[in-house]
């Protein structure tokens, strides 16, 4: 038979974990949701890239390859930059290279962790 005693014990004993539980499960939650928009973020910078290099109107291409960007990840970007076709190092090798970042805010809120910056990097060969 359990006594009423041990019933109150495991109430206050669940009430003390409970917080530390959520915590947890909620912070893995919020590590899953900034990898993967990591793994998006790349991806975009990889096909913003791509419409910025083919883009036939060079006036446009910078506009259009953001575009792509802003639609893949679904938010608005304003800290980016395209660099056109230049020589990589001493291979003669002309890439092109994009880098834009945003913040993503936290689902659990700690102290100092409030928001992740999530970035996207792409290079790619350019043809002449």
């Amino acid at each position: 038979m359990v006594d009423s005693r041990d019933k109150g014990a495991a109430a206050v004993e669940f009430a003390l974990l409970l917080p530390v539980i959520l915590l947890l499960v909620f912070g893995m939650i919020d590590l899953g949701i900034w990898l993967n928009q990591k793994i998006t973020a790349t991806d975009a910078a990889k096909q913003g890239l791509r419409t910025y290099v083919y883009w036939d109107k060079a006036g446009e291409r910078e506009a259009k390859g953001l575009a792509v960007i802003e639609e893949v990840t679904g938010v608005d970007v304003t800290d980016y930059k395209f660099s056109a076709c230049t020589a990589l190092g001493s291979t003669g090798v002309k890439t092109a290279h994009v880098r834009f970042s945003y913040d993503s805010k936290a689902m659990v809120v700690l102290p100092g962790l409030k928001s992740a910056k999530i970035s996207g990097t792409a290079d790619i060969p350019c043809v002449e």
